[in-house]
């Protein structure tokens, strides 16, 4: 991968915040793009442009054999648009291990193809 190369991406994600040890969600578009904004310092690219959809809550539960139930709660947003690589290094590992929580529910994946001009 090179550095600032132009790429499309499409990822769904589960933007959280982190407050007394529990996973938030994090509501409203503006505070979900700061958050794929501050993803991105972390793992090497910059948004160019991004439009995002709130597809909201998604709930589970399981009840155990000594009966005690577990349920599990995750917002998942989907993130589509531009981004320039500048850490190739940093954005390729997220490209391979994903970004942000609930990955094994299908979060986190970044897609990624080359601009066709």
């Amino acid at each position: 991968m090179q550095s600032a190369q132009n790429l499309r991406f499409r990822l769904r994600a589960n933007p959280v915040v982190t407050r007394d040890k529990k996973r938030l969600p994090i509501t409203g578009g503006a505070e979900q793009r700061a958050w794929l904004e501050r993803q991105g310092k972390k793992h090497g690219f910059e948004l160019v442009d991004c439009s995002l959809f709130d597809e909201g809550k998604w709930e589970a539960s399981k009840e155990h054999e000594n009966g005690q139930k577990y349920s599990i709660a995750i917002s998942t947003v989907f993130y589509e648009g531009r981004l320039i690589v500048s850490n190739p290094e940093l954005f390729g590992r997220a490209v391979v291990t994903g970004i942000g929580p609930a990955k094994g529910f299908g979060c986190g994946l970044l897609s990624v193809a080359r601009l066709r001009y």
